[in-house]
């Protein structure tokens, strides 16, 4: 039986998703309601689509901090599944796509960007005996 990471280690992983996932909801809410949402030069199907999408990648982020700050810390392993579909299939497996479509982020997003998805990766890794562990949760 492999032993779940000590109480502190679960912790601080915790924390850096919680953090990046702040900052990836408040992101949607500061770059894109502001830049487009009043936009009158924007169909107003375009604009619900950008207020939809906002509404959603906040309660999306929302539910990642939840899981994060209770079944993870728990050590509960389904929870450390969700936090790598988050890294993996969330916002940041658009990314590649969007670039290149050629509507990805605004140049010079490339360093945060990076650094979110190595956090998140250090994350997991620092946490990765509560997703493999043996025992029956």
């Amino acid at each position: 039986m492999t032993p779940p990471p000590s109480r502190n280690t679960l912790n601080g992983a915790a924390w850096i998703f919680v953090i990046v996932a702040a900052v990836v909801g408040l992101q949607g809410v500061l770059d894109g309601i502001p830049l487009h949402g009043f936009d009158l030069t924007w169909p107003d199907h375009a604009r619900f689509h950008l207020t939809w999408a906002t509404a959603s990648k906040v309660g999306f982020c929302l539910t990642i901090v939840v899981v994060a700050l209770i079944p993870f810390r728990r050590a509960e392993r389904w929870s450390w599944w969700v936090l790598l579909a988050f890294v993996v299939l969330g916002n940041y497996s658009l990314i590649p796509a969007a670039i290149w479509q050629g509507s990805g982020p605004r140049g010079g997003t490339e360093i945060p960007i990076g650094i979110a998805f190595t956090a998140l990766f250090v994350a997991l890794a620092m946490s990765w005996r509560v997703g493999f562990s043996s025992r029956a949760d």
